[in-house]
């Protein structure tokens, strides 16, 4: 944001806490009208970085949400297919042992 800063006191002439000032809120309306997740890239774009950065570090951390996520309905999954075979499996050993009473 300094580099920002910077060139908006150059090519205005107001002082750095009005060039700030007027940052933070042009970067708070922009998040107003544009979608939650792009937040975070105006932020980084603020920081220093590039829109191509941003969306990297974003998609990655989606991905990585995503596998997590992933993982814990995999294994969840598991345990009810687990808990399913074992009620399958006692139902017919029921079915079974009451035959040969018969």
């Amino acid at each position: 944001m300094q580099e920002l800063t910077r060139q908006i006191m150059e090519k205005t002439g107001i002082s750095e806490e009005q060039a700030r000032i007027s940052i933070e809120t042009t970067a708070a309306y922009l998040k107003q009208k544009m979608p939650e997740s792009f937040g975070g890239q105006i932020d980084h774009m603020l920081a220093g970085g590039t829109l191509s950065e941003g969306m990297k570090k974003s998609l990655h951390t989606a991905a990585m949400d995503a596998r997590d996520r992933m993982e814990d309905l995999m294994s969840d999954l598991g345990q009810k297919t687990n808990e399913a075979m074992d009620k399958v499996r006692d139902s017919l050993e029921d079915l079974f042992h009451r035959k040969k009473k018969d």
